[in-house]
């Protein structure tokens, strides 16, 4: 029920145009998914739990290591849809 509420404050921050319910309903919404990981891997044996954690290590290198090269090598159209989305929050609250 926390997702749906937190999925709700998101889409009504996006109505209203407020970015603060945006940002509170998904920081609320990774809080509850981290628990609900934290609950399934706790209970998990020990191989298991090293595979996970290796496996998430994984999944936040890769953004890590990848980012960077993307954005070098498509800078200009990047820096364009931040421009767009600048203006287009800009008007919020």
């Amino acid at each position: 029920t926390l997702i749906v509420l937190c999925l709700l404050a998101m889409g009504l921050g996006g109505l209203l145009q407020v970015r603060a319910y945006v940002v509170m309903g998904f920081a609320a919404l990774m809080v509850d998914i981290a628990s609900i990981l934290f609950r399934v891997i706790s209970l998990a044996d020990a191989l298991v739990q090293r595979g996970v954690i290796g496996g998430l290590f994984v999944l936040i290198a890769i953004p890590l290591l990848a980012g960077p090269l993307y954005y070098k090598a498509h800078r200009e159209r990047i820096d364009e849809r931040i421009d767009r989305w600048r203006q287009r929050l800009g008007a919020w609250e």
